[in-house]
């Protein structure tokens, strides 16, 4: 009987543990997020070049409707806001949220280092993000030739500078 009742205080003191440890998360992302929309005001960045805004992104995610399953890429991904919400579309709609491939490149270093604390943050950790600018030197590559994915998510840095000699060869 003690033993019984010391098993079950045992687990209800890690059950609250859990509970508070994923109230403290889901905290943190709400910060993090806050974070990188005050960021991008603040720098002014033009074109969605940074922060695409949260309905933006929903918006873009509802009209695709991802399913477990699928791969789903944003070969411009900044924060990886669009490959997140994918996520949580997948779960929101009774799919497994581990059933999704997640990929994505960035051409920002620290774009690219946020994108992936991001991902870590929203407990994300099967995914693949690579580091080049997707139109010169594209990363998501197999057997030498592009990935081909079920969706494809991204709103292109407009007011970024584009190579006019890489695009003459295309």
């Amino acid at each position: 009987m003690q033993h019984t009742l010391a098993c079950q205080l045992l687990n209800k003191k890690e059950n609250t543990r859990k509970v508070q440890l994923e109230q403290k998360s889901k905290e943190l992302f709400l910060s993090q997020e806050e974070k990188i929309a005050e960021f991008a005001e603040e720098t002014k960045k033009r074109g969605g070049e940074f922060f695409t805004p949260r309905e933006v992104v929903r918006l873009l995610v509802n009209l695709v409707e991802p399913k477990g399953g699928m791969r789903v890429c944003d070969p411009t991904c900044g924060s990886g806001g669009m490959l997140i919400e994918s996520r949580k579309y997948v779960e929101r709609n009774s799919g497994d949220p581990r059933d999704i491939v997640l990929e994505g490149q960035e051409s920002n270093y620290g774009n690219l280092a946020m994108c992936k604390m991001n991902m870590v943050l929203h407990g994300i950790i099967d995914f693949k993000i690579e580091y080049g600018d997707v139109l010169s030197n594209p990363k998501l590559v197999e057997g030498g030739r592009l990935k081909t994915y079920d969706k494809v998510l991204a709103n292109f840095p407009f007011s970024m500078d584009c190579d006019s000699k890489i695009a003459a060869k295309d």
